[in-house]
């Protein structure tokens, strides 16, 4: 009869694992944060930026700060890693009409940041995105 009572009550601590879910599961590596501050990152021309992020979260359809929340730096644009002659992607620098530039990601805008170790183990943040160019259209 012990035998049977240990069954059932590790039956029932499965059955309440399986079908119990946190109402916020831990991060799965992806977290939604919001621009907080930038600095150049080397010479200006490289249109290149470490960011700070803090933790956010959707209300409703839109972004908010996350209070407590989490803080991340550094960060750095996926996009602008490999700024040079070419930027966002390809975009060839000499090519952008006069008055058009990249730009970094304003404060308080949504990002997505991930995790990562640089070659000496230091932790820092990559933020996934795909940079900007803004300017204006001669008339």
């Amino acid at each position: 009869m012990a035998m049977r009572s240990q069954l059932d009550r590790r039956q029932t601590d499965l059955n309440r694992v399986a079908n119990q879910r946190d109402e916020y599961p831990p991060d799965s590596g992806l977290v939604l944060a919001q621009v907080t501050a930038a600095t150049v990152l080397g010479s200006a021309g490289a249109y290149r930026w470490t960011y700070q992020c803090a933790e956010a979260w959707m209300n409703g359809t839109t972004v908010a700060a996350k209070a407590p929340g989490r803080t991340f730096d550094p960060c750095y644009s996926v996009s602008e890693l490999s700024n040079g002659a070419q930027v966002a992607y390809g975009v060839t620098l000499a090519n952008l009409p006069p008055g058009f530039a990249p730009v970094r990601i304003p404060n308080g805008f949504a990002v997505i940041l991930s995790p990562h170790r640089k070659s000496d183990g230091t932790l820092v943040w990559l933020i996934i995105n795909t940079q900007a160019i803004d300017g204006v259209c001669p008339v």
